[in-house]
């Protein structure tokens, strides 16, 4: 898709993000608890989703980051060049690594904890 259009494979990347919030059971929905709408189920953008996934992660900040450009793309605009869908790449690489990546430094961890003082 990069060699046809730069803006739809940014897009791309945005439904990516959907799929791995998708895969790790973020919900799509949510309980209103306040207002005139209060218990009524409202739909839950892609921010509110983030949000709900990693308010306060180390992945947050990257995951809006993803959106925004995805939003960009999606919308056609001229302000998504080649540097932004490559960078963005890299984010949603380093997203996906420290998510699902987890064995090698789960290994060392266990590693250091079994670590006992020489007598």
């Amino acid at each position: 898709m990069y060699w046809t259009d730069v803006s739809a494979c940014v897009a791309r990347l945005r439904t990516a993000v959907e799929a791995l919030l998708d895969h790790q059971k973020v919900p799509k929905e949510r309980l209103l608890t306040t207002g005139k709408n209060k218990g009524k189920m409202h739909r839950m953008n892609l921010q509110e989703r983030i949000d709900s996934f990693a308010s306060g992660a180390v992945h947050h900040t990257q995951l809006q980051g993803l959106r925004n450009i995805g939003n960009l793309g999606t919308h056609g605009t001229d302000d998504v060049d080649d540097d932004d869908l490559f960078d963005a790449i890299d984010v949603l690489q380093f997203v996906l690594a420290g998510i699902y990546d987890t064995q090698p430094i789960n290994s060392k961890a266990a590693k250091l904890g079994s670590k006992k003082p020489n007598p």
